[in-house]
């Protein structure tokens, strides 16, 4: 495609392909992704639609679950609720701590069998197992542990009645999610100098973080990390974009994303953006109360 005043844009393949690689990913299995629901900015009953590979919630150990239960967030056509899933929780020996595997993942447990003290092994479950599919999940455990040879005095079961409140929240950001923010700021680069100079967007110096965005190609820098930012200036909830180009001629391009005033990410969009003559910032934020955009500067 030619730099035309249209450069926002990018083809109709390309962005079918990027929006199942990386937006709905970013959408449906990140921390960003989550609070969408517990924002209120997307229907409860899509909570079914969670991947829950890369977001874990974690029990903080203050109730009747131990320390790093992992739970799933559900929809009862009413209200959503965290409960947990059917797992083996089992002592690290190196670190002291406890890991949690679901069955789906008990295949796992075996490979890194070493790793694992037994005798402190738990079984949990939900309240929503029959009783048939606890005591088929209790003796598929049982014939887990007998496979690797292993013996027990004595372990520990614990069918829940209820879920969490106020789960842990952890989450892997892998490349997939890095390169979907690094999307974002992409975005809002070729936003802002489709503007005067949309050539710039199809630059040498932008050939790195294009081709990570597009092919996961990782750049010879750090493209995208989470940086510590105070936010508690910001009196709305909101989601901002910053954008700096060449600053104290360094002519480095780089953008802030924050989504829900939660997590800072700095993206680096050039390292060396030579086509960029002058500084460059925009600022957008958009609010949800009033569900206005605003220019900051």
């Amino acid at each position: 495609m030619e730099p035309t005043k249209h450069s926002v844009c990018v083809c109709k393949t390309c962005n079918t392909d990027l929006g199942k690689m990386l937006d709905e990913p970013f959408g449906r299995d990140s921390i960003e992704g989550f609070l969408r629901f517990v924002k209120g900015k997307k229907k409860k009953k899509a909570i079914e639609n969670q991947h829950w590979k890369r977001v874990k919630l974690k029990s903080k150990g203050d109730g009747i679950l131990s320390l790093g239960t992992e739970s799933k967030m559900l929809f009862d056509g009413k209200d959503m609720f965290t409960r947990p899933s059917s797992q083996i929780q089992i002592q690290n020996i190196a670190s002291g701590e406890l890991e949690s595997f679901e069955e789906k993942n008990f295949q796992q447990l075996v490979e890194r069998q070493h790793e694992f003290d037994f005798s402190s092994l738990t079984v949990t479950a939900t309240e929503n197992l029959t009783e048939v599919e606890w005591k088929a999940l209790k003796e598929k455990v049982a014939n887990l542990i007998t496979g690797l040879g292993k013996k027990i005095e004595s372990a520990s079961e614990t069918k829940l009645i209820g879920g969490i409140e106020e789960p842990v929240v952890n989450a892997t950001y892998d490349t997939v999610l890095l390169r979907a923010i690094a999307k974002i700021a992409f975005n809002y680069m070729a936003f802002v100098f489709n503007e005067t100079t949309p050539e710039v967007m199809f630059a040498p110096g932008m050939d790195a973080i294009r081709a990570f965005i597009k092919d996961g190609t990782e750049p010879t820098f750090v493209a995208v990390e989470r940086v510590d930012e105070d936010l508690s200036t910001i009196p709305t909830m909101s989601h901002s974009v910053r954008l700096q180009c060449a600053f104290n001629e360094t002519m480095i391009a780089s953008a802030r994303v924050c989504l829900f005033n939660q997590i800072v990410w700095q993206v680096i969009l050039s390292p060396n953006l030579e086509e960029v003559v002058s500084t460059v910032q925009r600022a957008h934020l958009w609010c949800f109360d009033s569900e206005r955009c605003y220019q900051l500067y």
